[in-house]
C-alpha cells in the first residue's frame, strides 16, 4: 500500500520487481472499495482470470471486436460519444479516448512484435494490422459505480512485467501517460493466450483523476501454435497497404 505521488510509485516498479500490486489507502474512502478488493481476490484465485469481470453488472456497456488496427479510430469516436451520452466530463471521455488509442495501438502493433510473429522491432503505424476473425482484438467499455471503464484485450498474451515497466517508466507520452491519469489500472496475462488491460477513471472527472490502485496478473498458458506476419496486402499502385498476422497451430 502507497501514498506516495505518481511519479515515486511508478519509480517503486522497477526497483522492485517483484512488486505486482499498488494500492493507495485512499482507495478505502471510495465506494468501489469493497467490490474492487473483492475482484483482486478472486483475480488471485482463478485459474482462468478475466479483467472483464470487472465490469459487471455493468449500468451500461458495449463490446467489440475489431480486425484491423485503422478501424480503431472510428470504434474511440463511437466509444467516446457512448460516454458522452452516459453524462461523462468532457474530461473524462478525452482521457478515456486516449487511453484507448494507447491500448489498441499497443495490441495491434507492439504485441505481435512481442510475441514474434516478426523479426523486425517495428510497425510503421501508418499501416493496417490485420488479424484473424477467430482471434481479433476485443474492446468493451461502460460503467459502474461512479467509473468509466475500458478494456481492451489482445490474442498474443506476450507481455511480461519487465516490458510492462519499461513502457511505465521509459515512455512519458505512451502507456505512462495513461497510467499515471488512471484510476483504476490493471493487467491480465495468460501467456501465450492473451493480455488483458483495464483502464477507469471517475465518470464525472473536473480534474486530473487520482491513481488509486494497480494490479498485474500473470499466468502460465500452453503455446497452441506461432504467430507470423503474412504476405503484405497491396493495392493497384503495388503499394503495400497492410500487414496480416496470422496464427499457425
Amino acid at each position: 500500500m502507497c501514498d506516495e505521488p505518481i511519479e515515486k510509485r511508478i519509480d517503486l516498479l522497477p526497483s522492485h520487481p517483484w512488486l505486482s500490486h499498488l494500492v493507495s489507502t485512499s482507495i478505502f474512502a471510495q465506494p468501489i472499495a469493497k467490490n474492487h478488493l473483492d475482484n483482486v481476490l478472486a483475480m488471485c484465485a482463478s485459474r482462468d482470470p478475466r479483467l472483464l469481470d470487472w465490469l459487471q453488472p455493468v449500468e451500461a456497456g458495449k463490446r467489440v471486436r475489431l480486425t484491423h488496427a485503422v478501424r480503431r479510430g472510428e470504434r474511440i469516436e463511437k466509444m467516446s460519444q457512448f460516454f458522452a451520452g452516459q453524462g461523462a466530463s468532457p474530461l473524462a471521455v478525452r482521457l478515456l479516448g486516449a487511453a484507448a488509442e494507447e491500448l489498441l495501438v499497443n495490441a495491434f502493433y507492439e504485441a505481435p512484435i512481442a510475441a514474434g510473429a516478426t523479426g523486425s522491432r517495428f510497425i510503421e503505424r501508418t499501416r493496417d494490422v490485420t488479424l484473424p476473425e477467430e482471434l481479433a482484438c476485443d474492446i468493451a467499455y461502460g460503467c459502474r459505480d461512479e467509473l468509466a471503464i475500458v478494456r481492451v484485450r489482445d490474442p498474443f498474451g506476450a507481455l511480461t512485467h519487465e516490458r510492462l515497466v519499461q513502457g511505465l517508466t521509459r515512455d512519458p507520452k505512451g502507456l505512462a501517460r495513461v497510467f499515471s491519469t488512471a484510476s483504476l489500472f490493471a493487467v491480465s496475462v495468460i501467456k501465450n493466450r492473451h493480455t488483458e488491460v483495464l483502464y477507469g477513471i471517475p465518470i464525472h472527472a473536473k480534474e486530473q483523476p487520482v491513481p488509486l490502485t494497480f494490479h498485474f496478473f500473470n499466468r502460465e498458458g500452453a503455446r497452441q501454435g506461432m504467430w507470423k506476419l503474412a504476405e503484405a496486402d497491396t493495392g493497384d499502385d503495388g503499394l503495400n497497404r497492410s500487414v496480416t498476422v496470422t496464427f499457425i497451430e
